[in-house]
């Protein structure tokens, strides 16, 4: 679920500062840190690929050789805890600063504006509404060369920001700004062509949004945030529903894995206000629940302890186990034999945890996080690291996440341009080494969420459009029909 399609980062005004299902309105209101930031106060220089690798909001991860120790070993990531949850104070101040830019900025007074700025910039450097906006205040106060320098940061990043606004007027007559400008236009429209259509459901308004594939019958599932269901796709390509709405107890359904030994497909259940059934006031009521793989029936519910929690998505391990999102600032696990969900990460150390994906070995798991980095989490003590990322790679706004080989391939839905995006895992597993577009401006792709590796090629929603049903019911003519989009990795 992603903000609505347009130029800029004021149209990219949902999610990025926290939780990716629940945050709306405008970058005023999503600058404002109510969103359970995570914190990050430094790496050890020898294992930064930079400085600003500490980036978001300052998290404190142990000593980084500790960390590659354990971590080469697989016994633990250790991470000094008491440091890692957010700072309340931090998350004030963040606050308190975005109060004082605006009334600075209704004042019309520009130094005392990109000093509130600035400040924020320092609580959550990299964070791409900010840097947008400093490059205009840097303009503001007479700046031009830190505009520029931030404008070409963020062209680097490939993260497209509207400058037709106003505030940008004391940049225009600066030949370096007219050639940003035209860089920017260049970005917005850039096609990085990597993937076809290769299912298509000619169902309108399904908000599809996970992905699962069964090896042993060659299905592919797609579930419906809009409807509460599942459909199914066989190796034919004879569309049916799998789990059909209107169950009870299942609501708007998101993530989707597959326990393939004990023929289980299991889901996250919210109910979303994208769920058709919805009503103002209703509670969350999360939990996952469990089809039978080959008859579609239901046959487990498990809710989370926490009503007001959302699942947002899982990922089902080897050995049965279910490693489930709460995108409201948690992880959950299920053991593979067990009847009750338990906190693998609490509050405070992811801001909105997304799709994740297992390493080779099944013991680290890696988790998307919207407002933030990529987390490595070592599934046996829950322990937490930042994965340490090139510094023109722009993290946040990861929805759907999975692993190929070395590589983890991602879906960034927040930023303009919407793209899949490959990173290659370094020896240990605690850094990304380099990255790669793969797909970029597909002229049907809207709102793409997750997807899956099968063969070689990477399948994944790409057109969910969820982001038109966030101001009521869309005209149906303006929706396409449901599209599974591949791309061929090998």
């Amino acid at each position: 679920m992603r903000p609505d399609r347009g130029a800029g980062f004021q149209r990219r005004c949902r999610g990025a500062m926290g939780n990716r299902a629940h945050i709306r309105g405008s970058c005023a209101s999503r600058l404002t840190p109510g969103y359970r930031p995570k914190p990050l106060r430094g790496i050890s220089p020898h294992h930064q690929i930079s400085v600003t690798d500490q980036f978001i909001d300052g998290e404190t991860p142990s000593p980084s050789a500790i960390i590659a120790q354990r971590m080469k070993t697989l016994n633990t990531i250790v991470i000094l805890c008491a440091l890692a949850f957010p700072s309340a104070a931090q998350q004030a101040k963040f606050a308190e600063l975005w109060k004082e830019a605006q009334a600075a900025k209704q004042a019309h007074e520009a130094p005392r504006y990109l000093a509130a700025l600035e400040g924020m910039n320092a609580l959550r450097p990299k964070h791409p509404d900010v840097m947008a906006i400093l490059v205009a205040a840097y303009g503001m106060n007479g700046r031009a060369d830190d505009a520029i320098a931030m404008a070409e940061r963020l062209l680097r990043m490939k993260v497209y920001f509207d400058v037709t606004g106003a505030d940008f007027d004391p940049l225009r007559a600066d030949p370096r700004f007219v050639k940003i400008t035209e860089s920017l236009h260049a970005l917005h429209d850039e096609r990085v062509a990597g993937a076809h259509v290769a299912i298509r459901i000619p169902q309108k308004g399904l908000i599809p949004e996970g992905l699962a594939f069964d090896a042993k019958s060659g299905r592919y599932f797609v579930s419906s945030a809009r409807l509460g269901k599942i459909v199914q796709v066989d190796r034919h390509g004879h569309i049916s529903d799998f789990a059909a709405s209107g169950i009870a107890g299942v609501h708007s359904l998101s993530g989707i894995g597959i326990d393939a030994r004990r023929r289980i497909l299991w889901a996250c259940s919210t109910a979303s206000p994208r769920f058709a059934s919805y009503k103002q006031g209703d509670a969350n009521d999360p939990s996952i629940v469990a089809f039978d793989l080959n008859s579609g029936k239901l046959i487990r519910r498990i809710a989370f302890d926490d009503p007001n929690g959302f699942c947002d998505d899982l990922t089902v391990g080897n050995d049965g186990a279910v490693y489930v999102s709460d995108s409201t600032g948690s992880l959950l696990a299920l053991a593979p034999e067990g009847t009750r969900l338990t906190t693998l990460v609490p509050h405070g150390m992811i801001r909105s945890p997304q799709g994740s994906a297992l390493s080779d070995d099944g013991r680290i798991l890696y988790v998307a996080d919207y407002g933030g980095p990529i987390r490595a989490v070592d599934i046996r003590t829950g322990d937490v690291a930042p994965l340490r990322l090139p510094d023109d790679f722009q993290p946040m706004t990861i929805d759907g996440i999975t692993r190929d080989g070395n590589r983890l391939i991602a879906v960034q839905n927040g930023i303009e341009p919407n793209r899949i995006v490959a990173l290659t895992l370094s020896r240990d597993g605690l850094a990304a080494t380099s990255w790669q577009i793969l797909e970029m401006n597909h002229p049907l792709i809207d709102e793409p969420t997750i997807g899956k590796v099968v063969g070689g090629t990477y399948y994944f929603s790409g057109a969910s459009q969820g982001n038109k049903f966030d101001a009521g019911n869309p005209d149906p003519a303006k929706l396409t029909d449901a599209l599974v989009f591949a791309i061929p990795l090998h």
